[in-house]
């Protein structure tokens, strides 16, 4: 399927404003992929590439591993971004669909920066690596 609207970027720092353009689909074995190029002012872009798949556990417990990479065009120093791969984020979410188009989770996140984006996060005292404990709930329209 193709993909297209706009983002809006708050904080930190002006907010900023993105064309997404991508592709998402079913790749072999059941994996949910996307890839979402994102076009903003002053010749800033950025790639982001997601992979996810749904291992069922029981009708309703499904757990689903994900995996998201984003990749900068040039380098945004106010927003702690640098040039290349930024960030790769990898997780992984168990969840209880109570009805299909309704499902809370719970789940584990690590990300990694990388390069430019990792060494500005140490300048301002973070960590290149971050883990996070995530819960939501997951509606579908």
């Amino acid at each position: 399927d193709l993909v297209a609207g706009l983002r809006h970027d708050f904080a930190p720092g002006a907010s900023r404003d993105w064309l997404a353009v991508g592709v998402q689909g079913l790749a072999p074995y059941l994996v949910e992929v996307s890839a979402t190029a994102y076009l903003g002012g002053s010749g800033r872009s950025m790639l982001g590439l997601e992979a996810e798949y749904d291992l069922l556990l029981t009708n309703r417990l499904v757990l689903q591993p994900t995996l998201e990479a984003m990749i900068s065009g040039k380098a945004d120093a106010r927003r702690g971004i640098g040039t290349g791969l930024s960030t790769v984020e990898a997780g992984l979410r168990l969840r209880y669909e109570l009805h299909r188009r309704f499902a809370p989770y719970v789940g584990v996140v690590h990300e990694r920066s990388f390069g430019g984006t990792a060494a500005h996060r140490e300048a301002d005292g973070g960590h290149a690596r971050d883990t996070r404990v995530v819960a939501g709930i997951r509606i579908w329209f």
